[in-house]
């Protein structure tokens, strides 16, 4: 794979990251309080996300991987603002390929990170 060549070359850590995006609060009536998500609610996807990362690791062999979920409001701020806390020297994304429907969800991420990435990117069109 991509992301095992480029870190056997330079022989860096691979970090698994996967930002889930923080749950929309939904308004109520007018006047009302917001209905607020309880603490934990997304406890479940979590474990399921970082069981899939998990998995995926194990096609990276013997290549030293973590494994990393974060919440946040905006997948892109929530990829900057991890390579800034891991100390990452490079970020490696995949974008779609040029299918409208996926290009709409999902390049919107790698664009908005190219903006702001505290490290460089590199996207990636993967293999279908």
């Amino acid at each position: 794979t991509l992301v095992r060549d480029v870190a056997e070359r330079a022989g860096a850590k691979v970090t698994l990251l996967h930002v889930l995006r923080v749950p929309t609060i939904i308004p109520s009536l007018p006047g009302e309080p917001p209905i607020v998500l309880p603490r934990g609610a997304s406890a479940g996807l979590e474990a399921r996300v970082t069981a899939q990362l998990k998995a995926a690791s194990s096609a990276l062999g013997e290549t030293d991987v973590s494994v990393v979920v974060d919440i946040h409001a905006d997948p892109a701020e929530g990829i900057a603002e991890a390579a800034s806390r891991l100390e990452a020297d490079l970020i490696i994304i995949p974008r779609h390929s040029g299918r409208r429907v996926g290009s709409f969800f999902f390049g919107r991420t790698a664009e908005n990170l190219s903006k702001i990435a505290p490290v460089p990117l590199l996207l990636f069109t993967p293999a279908t």
